[in-house]
């Protein structure tokens, strides 16, 4: 059973997923209409930005995700279920 707060996570979530999708969608064709203007096409590795920023990109969206988390320890986290 699903209860009201974890309804309003999922929601949340949902919502946010529908946001970022929108997001990636409005990106591609920016992207895409802005290819068509080029004279000279940029390199795929550019456009994938692959290599080194790619690490660091993870790195922003985990220390971001922690930041969002609550923090409790172990112990905590226990005895709410004793």
């Amino acid at each position: 059973m699903i209860t009201p707060r974890l309804l309003l996570i999922e929601l949340d979530a949902a919502s946010k997923r529908i946001e970022r999708q929108d997001e990636l969608v409005l990106t591609a064709a920016w992207a895409s209409a802005a290819l068509q203007r080029a004279r000279k096409l940029p390199k795929l590795a550019e456009l994938l930005r692959r290599g080194s920023d790619r690490k660091q990109d993870l790195r922003m969206y985990l220390d971001g995700a922690r930041a969002r988390l609550p923090t409790i320890t172990m112990d905590q986290w226990r005895s709410k279920f004793e």
